[in-house]
């Protein structure tokens, strides 16, 4: 008999319907029941497409020894953290601030009024020699309950107590080139030289950091900055981490030489990567990441879109087959599709070997299977294949069509098909700035579309917005990352546009977002609900920092449309959230790209004929810079007479008459970075 996630839309929920767990979704009824009954409440927080949530599903939820302990003394809570990223925060925070890392699945006991007695991850069942196992958790914990119930509820309090008040406060101060240069150097300590990335084990791509160092690299002129992100992201396209076949990226690695990934594909990674590539081709001119971010533009439209023009917010890694099984290739399959000399080539280049490459995170154990990784360097697969990359491609193409459309064959992962504003949003920025800055017109097109649902389906005549929808149906209010990260797209498809509607549109996002989520001493709160504590979070997780970005936006439109009012705004947030950000610098890279943009960004204004808007934003594009704002709009003017000007917050340039004059301003305005 299903449980009370049945009537629920999402697929993680929905995945546990007929748990013999008798889950209740997060709500209200959920915890006055546990308050009457005097029972504490099990949280376990997770996603559709994450591993250890389905093996913990498995190994626990779908036991029926596990489901009478927890329906006889617990109330059991099951939340989607895509779909409550609020309360996954909340919750998320505590995990790490208590025991030092965190992850999904999220696994919490709380008292009746939702304080935290115990929190972890994943557990298995029963306890093992390096793992305590969740039966022993809950009978060690209603035990206690039970005859010190009182002890339990104060020790629960002292957690909230001793770790809340870091949730819901930061420290001012001051901002600085020198607290940009600290990040410069953690960068340096903690990149691996010989497999690229940051750090060891497991990795991730760190999209936030390699889009801060880009712009850190390209305004200091500092080459090793430009170096490390080139390099990472030639490892992160011949990894593991690339699906060879399907295109996109896998959410990490659980090594360090990125062979063996997580298999999920999480729309979030897609947008910030394509982003990351993109701003890469753009200041450094580099042909492969070029070639990329066209790869991850059709991996977006082939793998994560809908019939309703948005993208899907995930893909699991797991079929029935396993973990990454989908993904992955026997030597025999490969031997019984392709003639001799291309087996041996895709052995050479892609470590193919007859008994297989793969194995079992766990146990090592081999799966007989073969993941498809070139490696970490450009230079060394292309000596393996021998030829250049486009011969490369040439080669690869069809036989990577053919493997396509043999995989389609197997049952393939689950995808969430749940539209999330912030992921979307994202995408559509990522898309927008791509096609504006790498003169691709067909991914601005696609950001438009994308837009057009999200506003039509998320946003309200006032402009709040829905945090997500489900078959065009909104449902949940929206975040603070809803907010700013739309308020972004906005201004993304205004600069590739000129459509001043994208504009008013970031703008009321913009102010909408400050009315909802600061406070009178200027801290940004990441929800506006009240049936749990509110913090806030200006560090970079997963994805991007929302107040860093809506800092950044803020300082974007001040500087577009003239609004003293918003750069204050830019301002005030900076120096409110500093002395937090000089603490700890690498974490707050998006705040800082938000400073870059308060220090030194730029616009140039161009009013000028159609036929000669596109030579204006050739020359952009020859010229980039990356915080250089472009403002060029269609006037009843003469071709080739313009009438520009490039302006910073302080002041404006003469005025700019011909296409000459405006490439020597921009070639002045760039000063003496380095050309890459």
């Amino acid at each position: 008999m299903p449980n009370a996630l049945a009537a629920e839309r999402s697929l993680y929920l929905r995945q546990h319907a007929h748990n013999p767990v008798n889950w209740y979704p997060w709500s209200e009824a959920a915890f006055e029941r546990a308050r009457q009954e005097d029972k504490l409440v099990f949280l376990s927080i997770g996603y559709s497409a994450c591993h250890w949530c389905h093996v913990m599903e498995k190994e626990s939820f779908e036991d029926g020894e596990v489901a009478a302990l927890l329906d006889q003394h617990y109330i059991a809570v099951k939340v989607d953290r895509e779909e409550r990223p609020d309360i996954d925060a909340l919750y998320m925070s505590v995990c790490q601030a208590a025991t030092g890392h965190g992850g999904w699945p999220l696994t919490v006991i709380l008292t009746p009024d939702k304080q935290v007695v115990f929190i972890g991850t994943y557990f298995p069942k029963r306890s093992t020699s390096y793992r305590i196992g969740l039966l022993e958790i809950l009978e060690r914990i209603v035990k206690l309950w039970r005859t010190n119930r009182q002890d339990v509820r104060d020790s629960a309090a002292n957690i909230m107590e001793r770790i809340l008040p870091a949730l819901q406060n930061v420290n001012a101060g001051a901002i600085s080139d020198d607290t940009c240069k600290q990040v410069l150097e953690f960068a340096r300590r903690s990149y691996d030289q010989e497999y690229s990335g940051f750090g060891t084990e497991p990795k991730f791509p760190g999209a936030s950091m390699l889009w801060y160092l880009l712009l850190w690299g390209y305004i200091s002129s500092d080459r090793q900055a430009i170096v490390m992100v080139l390099e990472t992201l030639q490892a992160l396209r011949w990894s593991g981490l690339w699906d060879h076949v399907g295109g996109g990226f896998h959410r990490y690695s659980t090594d360090r030489r990125w062979f063996l990934p997580h298999f999920e594909k999480m729309l979030y990674d897609q947008a910030l990567l394509l982003l990351v590539y993109s701003e890469a081709a753009a200041i450094t001119k580099d042909h492969f990441c070029r070639v990329v971010v066209e790869e991850i533009a059709e991996a977006l439209e082939s793998n994560f879109l809908l019939p309703s023009g948005v993208y899907a917010a995930s893909i699991d890694a797991d079929t029935l087959a396993g973990e990454g099984a989908y993904y992955q290739w026997t030597y025999a399959e490969l031997a019984s599709v392709l003639d001799r000399d291309n087996l041996d080539r895709m052995c050479r280049v892609f470590g193919v070997t007859p008994e297989g490459n793969a194995y079992e995170e766990a146990t090592g154990k081999s799966t007989g299977r073969n993941i498809l990784y070139a490696g970490v360097r450009t230079a060394s697969v292309l000596e393996r294949f021998g030829g250049t990359l486009e011969e490369f491609i040439a080669w690869w193409e069809p036989i990577r069509k053919h493997l396509l459309s043999l995989r389609r064959n197997r049952p393939a992962p689950l995808r969430d098909e749940k539209v999330l504003t912030d992921w979307n949003a994202l995408t559509i920025a990522a898309l927008a700035r791509a096609g504006r800055i790498l003169g691709m017109p067909s991914f601005i097109q696609r950001a438009e579309r994308g837009w057009k649902y999200v506003e039509h389906v998320h946003c309200g005549m006032d402009y709040t917005i829905a945090h997500c929808s489900y078959d065009s149906v909104p449902t949940v209010d929206g975040f603070l990352d809803d907010y700013a990260f739309a308020a972004w797209a906005a201004v993304e498809l205004y600069q590739a546009t000129g459509n001043s509607a994208y504009l008013e549109k970031a703008i009321a996002l913009v102010q909408q977002a400050r009315e909802r989520f600061s406070s009178l001493e200027g801290i940004y709160y990441t929800s506006s609900t009240k049936d749990i504590p509110q913090i806030t979070e200006p560090s970079d997780g997963a994805t991007l920092s929302g107040i860093g970005v809506l800092a950044a936006v803020a300082a974007m439109i001040a500087l577009l449309d003239d609004m003293p009012d918003l750069r204050n705004m830019a301002d005030s947030i900076l120096s409110r959230y500093g002395g937090t950000v000089s603490s700890y610098p690498a974490a707050h890279t998006t705040l800082l790209i938000a400073y870059m943009i308060v220090t030194r960004g730029e616009k140039l204004y161009a009013q000028c004929s159609e036929t000669t808007i596109e030579q204006i934003r050739t020359i952009l594009r020859e010229c980039y810079n990356p915080l250089r704002l472009w403002q060029v709009l269609a006037a009843d003017y003469p071709d080739m007479l313009i009438n520009a000007t490039v302006c910073t917050n302080e002041a404006c340039s003469p005025l700019l008459r011909s296409l000459e004059d405006v490439e020597n301003a921009l070639t002045k305005a760039s000063g003496e970075t380095s050309k890459w």
